[in-house]
């Protein structure tokens, strides 16, 4: 069997009186990062770029969504670690 863990798949795992009914997200974080990672959770596909991917990397780590943050900064490392060339 296949448990997710983190701050996100708890939120939404509770039953009950003190279920979770409204989530506020700080301003602080990146409105398109946001909307992205929603989209994901639909779609299963996650459009990254090198404008997005610092809001969507943000999101996913206040989340915990750590299955995201890797790809997020496994997307940045290849973005921009440039191979050596003789």
């Amino acid at each position: 069997m296949y448990y997710k863990s983190g701050f996100f798949y708890s939120l939404f795992s509770r039953c009950g009186p003190g279920a979770l009914s409204v989530l506020s997200l700080p301003e602080s974080l990146d409105p398109e990062g946001v909307s992205l990672l929603l989209d994901f959770m639909y779609s299963s596909r996650l459009p990254l770029s090198p404008h997005s991917v610092g809001g969507v990397l943000a999101a996913a780590t206040y989340l915990q969504m750590e299955h995201v943050a890797d790809t997020c900064r496994a997307f940045i490392r290849c973005r921009y670690t440039t191979p050596l060339t003789s």
